[in-house]
């Protein structure tokens, strides 16, 4: 007998809204598995916005959610080095604005450090906090990244996201870096099953990345569904390794996916 569904993890970005703006039927969607009581957990891969920050940008698209319903890498970070017990502390390499997610942590700026944790930075990268994290590594802490993307698009043009400096320090060092927090990656699926207190066959993974969110929720367990929106917009062909009756024409048809299951 298949389990119910009890947790429902739905990307933001691509499956439930596209330039600042909800795709059609994306919010009615989710007030209604909210009223329908199951464990919604809203994702993203950013590391440079706080769970704060995406509250209140959905709070200006007219939907008031509660801030432990976004779950993003720094979310994940917190619960797997919380659960490590650092006596020394994390020495954070992350974007100013998500001090206040990571705020539970130990933190520290001394090179004795546990952990350096890397996420992307954007423009306030500086030479001297990569050697200062560099120090702490080639002293003992072990090197930890929200992401490691290549690179992203700014308003400017291609910038180098967080992978380049994560292997930058790798390179430097001679040590690999442990563990990697954002999608697809075992740990974050992990977290996220923790955090909405569901097992892997009671929760379903909706998004528009194959890779990301298809193939890396199957990998631990949860079931997925694509959508033909974002990232996967246009796709007329089921890809390899995706099953037909898991794609959907667009988050809108989720109530009725789960109504029928």
């Amino acid at each position: 007998m298949t389990p119910p569904i009890k947790g429902v993890f739905l990307d933001i970005t691509g499956t439930l809204v596209e330039k600042e703006a909800w795709i059609a039927g994306a919010d009615d969607v989710v007030r209604w598995l909210i009223e329908s009581s199951f464990a919604v957990r809203l994702i993203s891969n950013t590391t440079m916005k706080s769970r704060c920050q995406i509250q209140q940008e959905f709070e200006a698209m007219g939907l008031a959610l509660e801030a432990d319903w976004i779950f993003t890498p720094v979310r994940a970070a917190c619960a797997w080095l919380k659960a490590k017990k650092p006596i020394h502390g994390i020495l954070p390499v992350v974007h100013p604005d998500l001090q206040q997610d990571i705020r539970e942590l130990p933190q520290t700026n001394d090179e004795t450090a546990d952990y350096v944790l890397v996420g992307d930075m954007d423009d306030e990268w500086n030479p001297a906090i990569m050697n200062r994290a560099l120090r702490a590594i080639l002293s003992g802490a072990d090197l930890v990244a929200l992401q490691k993307g290549r690179r992203w698009i700014a308003e400017d043009g291609y910038r180098l996201d967080c992978g380049a400096y994560v292997t930058a320090l790798e390179y430097a060092s001679g040590v690999q870096c442990v563990a990697v927090f954002g999608k697809p990656n075992p740990v974050f699926y992990q977290m996220v099953l923790q955090d909405a207190d569901v097992q892997p066959g009671q929760a379903i993974m909706v998004g528009d990345d194959i890779e990301s969110d298809y193939h890396g929720a199957r990998q631990c367990g949860i079931g997925g569904l694509i959508v033909r929106t974002g990232e996967f917009s246009g796709e007329i062909r089921p890809p390899a390794g995706v099953n037909a009756s898991d794609i959907l024409g667009s988050i809108g048809d989720l109530p009725a996916w789960l109504e029928k299951r």
